[in-house]
Formats: C-alpha cells, sequence, structure tokens
C-alpha cells in the first residue's frame, strides 16, 4: 500500500488554494468535477475517456491557473495519442488502446506522468489543480472463445489535502470535488465484494459506476470477460475445414457405393 502523500503550498498553486477555500467558505460544492471511464469495445480495441469541467467559482477566481492545468492535461494525451476537445472551461479527452498492457501502461503513464526536465518543460505541467495518484493492473487469462480479465485500480486520494510549509492542514477539498470511475464493457461484468473495496454506486450487467472517495485510498476490483476473435476465428476455420471435408469425401463415398451396387 502506497504511503499518502502530503500537497504543499507552492507559488502557482495559490490562486487555485484561495479559489478553492472561497468555495468552502460561501458552502459551493463542485468546483470540479472529474469522470474517468474505461470502455471496452473488444479485446484488442477500447479507449480511455475523461470528462473534466470546472466549476464557475474556481475560474473565475483564477482563470490564469485553471487554463494552465487544463493544457497540461491536453499535453499528456495528445504524448499517448489521444484526442482532446475543448469548450469553454470543459474538457473531454480520449485515449484509445489496443489491449490490455496498452491500457495498463497509457493509465498509469497520464495520470502519473514523469516530471519533465527544464528544457521541455511547458506552463502548468508541474501544476496539479488534483493529484490522482492512482494505479490500474489489468491481467488477462484466455479460454480460447473468451477472454477472462481482472482489473485492479488503486486511487490515494490523500493528497487531496493540502498542507502548509508549517504542515498544517489548510483545506480538504472532499466536499469540493466529484470523482468519478466507470467501466464498460459489452460482455457480463461483475465486481469484487471485499471490505477493502469501494463498492460501485451504480451496476449493471455492462457497465459499473463508483464514486472515488477524496481523503483516503479507494481499491476497485472488477472482474469480466471479452469474446475472443481469434479463438472465434480459429473454431470458425476447424468447422469449415470438417464441413468441407465431410461433403466433399461424403459424397464421393455415396457417388461409390452407389456404383458399385449397380
Amino acid at each position: 500500500m502506497k504511503a499518502r502523500q502530503q500537497t504543499r503550498i507552492t507559488p502557482p498553486k495559490r490562486a487555485i488554494l484561495v479559489a478553492l477555500a472561497l468555495c468552502l467558505l460561501t458552502f459551493l460544492t463542485g468546483c470540479v468535477r472529474y469522470d474517468v471511464g474505461v470502455n471496452f469495445q473488444g479485446q484488442y480495441r477500447g479507449a480511455i475517456t475523461q470528462q473534466i469541467i470546472l466549476g464557475k467559482q474556481l475560474t473565475n477566481f483564477s482563470q490564469t491557473e485553471a487554463e494552465r492545468w487544463l493544457g497540461s492535461l491536453e499535453r499528456r494525451a495528445q504524448n499517448l495519442g489521444g484526442k482532446t476537445q475543448r469548450s469553454g472551461q470543459e474538457l473531454a479527452v480520449t485515449i484509445p488502446f489496443s489491449s490490455a498492457q496498452d491500457l495498463s501502461d497509457k493509465f498509469n503513464r497520464f495520470f502519473n506522468p514523469d516530471v519533465p526536465t527544464s528544457q521541455t518543460q511547458q506552463p502548468g505541467d508541474s501544476l496539479e489543480v488534483l493529484q490522482l495518484n492512482s494505479h490500474l493492473d489489468l491481467t488477462s487469462n484466455n479460454f480460447l472463445l473468451f477472454e477472462r480479465n481482472h482489473l485492479h485500480l488503486s486511487a490515494d486520494l490523500g493528497a487531496l489535502g493540502v498542507i502548509s510549509e508549517q504542515g498544517n492542514l489548510l483545506i480538504s477539498p472532499g466536499a469540493l470535488v466529484d470523482i468519478v470511475f466507470s467501466l464498460s464493457t459489452p460482455l457480463s461484468i461483475k465486481t469484487l465484494s471485499y471490505p477493502q473495496l469501494l463498492p460501485p454506486i451504480q451496476a449493471s450487467s455492462r457497465q459499473l459506476v463508483w464514486k472515488l472517495q477524496p481523503g483516503q485510498l479507494n481499491e476497485i476490483e472488477a472482474i469480466f470477460w471479452l469474446p475472443s476473435p481469434i479463438g472465434i476465428g480459429a473454431i470458425a476455420i476447424i468447422l469449415l475445414v470438417v464441413f468441407g471435408y465431410t461433403f466433399k469425401y461424403g459424397v464421393s463415398g455415396e457417388k461409390d457405393a452407389v456404383e458399385s451396387t449397380v
């Protein structure tokens, strides 16, 4: 289990912190809404989707820093082969993946980026309005026609608490941040039920939705099945060969039997 990290105030973050404090003092919630989705369309096709919405309370008070942060997210997505769509203070991100390993790599690289060097660093790259210290693991087992997948997501949101240089808690934005994670698959999906795991707030046969809890470690596990195109194709070829062999030699055998009786 990862140790929780504490965020200390640096000059680029002060405007964001003041805006969050203003939201808290005025009893306004939803300064930041962050929806993250992992959508499987098949064994070798899917996408990581994100929808980030910054509330007016935050952007009106610290427009420049909010713009820099959204710009940083756009660059991360583009570096991973993704696409972004910007509309005001809303940002939609789509990052495609082609396998379980590709999903894990891109997800972890996006949410745990390497610190850029001074030569390549862009404005806002070191700024994080939300520190989502998360790690995703996905293990797969092939059963010829279908593939069984076990997903585990660990998201340590303890770093959302803002600590001053003296070590005092200045603001805990748990009530100000709404973070949702969803998993969608073409076939059946189920979540595991253990005391340490976060239960979903919505569940259907093909989608699970969790609301992450700021200020604590969130653990998510789910099992789902995907059709295997290679396995299905191999079975189809075998059946086609067997059918062709039976049709060819079965018919010729019947003709030989008829001719022998005549």
